[in-house]
């Protein structure tokens, strides 16, 4: 069986977020989900270690984190270090 990627406390916290969206989030996310964006597929709100991204995509590495201001996007590689820590899908 394969490691879990983050504690229950961390699923708890990423199902909590998922619950009450800021209007940002559910802005992007009705653009996001369905596979709209060139057939990424996203997950919102998904618990990586001690981290819980707004959007992630694991298969194309990509995190995008939405922040009051502006979107922030961060493209993760395999195995490289970030600013959100040591993250691998």
């Amino acid at each position: 069986m394969p490691p879990r990627r983050t504690t229950p406390k961390g699923y708890e916290n990423a199902r909590k977020l998922r619950k009450e969206p800021t209007p940002a989030e559910g802005k992007l996310w009705a653009y996001l989900r369905g596979n709209k964006l060139n057939g990424i597929n996203f997950r919102r709100q998904h618990a990586i270690g001690n981290y819980v991204p707004d959007f992630c995509s694991p298969k194309a590495k990509l995190i995008i984190d939405v922040t009051q201001q502006e979107p922030v996007a961060r493209y993760i590689c395999h195995g490289c270090a970030a600013e959100t820590g040591k993250l691998k899908f």
